[in-house]
């Protein structure tokens, strides 16, 4: 999760902070509600290929994001299925 009012800090530093107690977290902000309104879920790989076909994006198209003919740094599947989840969000199928 990332704070929203300090996104472009966390995207020129690419720092992500894992949720792993919530707890802990409500003790930092305060409240489920203060953690919903400044932080941004961005789910896991796994998670978001379940949101795919939760959304029905076929996994053919997810298997056409890679191409022989270009190679693909670390992460750029995720951002192009992430991309894929916030159109099929705005644009339902069906």
């Amino acid at each position: 999760m990332i704070a929203r009012d300090s996104y472009q800090f966390y995207r020129n530093h690419e720092t992500l902070y894992f949720i792993l107690s919530l707890p802990r977290f409500i003790s930092i902000f305060g409240s489920i509600e203060a953690i919903c309104e400044k932080l941004v879920w961005l789910p896991t790989w796994h998670q978001a290929r379940l949101l795919c076909r939760r959304l029905e994006i076929e996994d053919k198209e997810i298997a056409a994001i890679w191409s022989p003919d270009r190679s693909m740094n670390p992460g750029d599947e995720l951002l192009v299925i992430y991309q894929k989840l916030a159109d099929a969000l705005r644009h339902p199928r069906s």
